[in-house]
């Protein structure tokens, strides 16, 4: 990517389906798996009586707390860019993947986080419409929900590594005297 340094334009920014299939390495994580896990327990287990008297409840608290947790997403990748420099960005470019693949893990936790908050809002309706349709609701909701907390999780991990890069870079700075 460094040829792009040179060049009078930014390199294009795919779409999100393009962007996560080129970065498909990434998806099989710590964090799918335990989605998968809590969703396969959570469906299998929960009885329909429980399921019934809480869905409501908790998909009310699955929109709030994913919403919340999109606004950290987002404000995560507002600090990372906004503290951006030249050296780093030095360091992005030298990516074999560009720089987009450092970004990446943001726009894709918060597509994650939007499903979930739309998921909810629909499954409110869906599951309170439709009776039979209350697990496959819990179901996708569950899924989404613990992929995006659990995702935002490997986002503070990202983060921190870039702390700690930025800071190994300033320490080796030499001091303009």
């Amino acid at each position: 990517m460094s040829e792009d340094i040179a060049s009078d334009t930014p390199p294009p920014v795919k779409n999100l389906f393009a962007t996560t299939w080129e970065q498909r390495q990434h998806l099989l994580g710590w964090d799918l798996a335990v989605a998968v896990i809590v969703t396969a327990a959570g469906t299998t287990l929960v009885k329909s009586s429980t399921l019934s008297a809480t869905l409501p409840n908790l998909l009310i608290a699955e929109f709030g707390l994913i919403g919340a947790v999109l606004g950290v997403v987002v404000a995560g990748l507002a600090i990372v860019v906004a503290f951006l420099s030249r050296e780093y960005a030095v360091v992005l470019d030298r990516d074999t993947e560009g720089p987009i693949a450092e970004f990446w893990p943001f726009w894709f936790v918060a597509a994650i986080a939007a499903s979930a908050v739309v998921c909810a809002g629909a499954g409110l309706i869906v599951a309170e419409q439709v009776p039979c349709a209350r697990r496959a609701v819990f179901g996708v909701t569950t899924f989404l929900s613990v992929y995006a907390v659990a995702a935002t999780v490997n986002l503070v991990a990202f983060v921190a590594q870039q702390g700690v890069t930025r800071a190994w870079q300033l320490a080796r700075r030499a001091n303009p005297r």
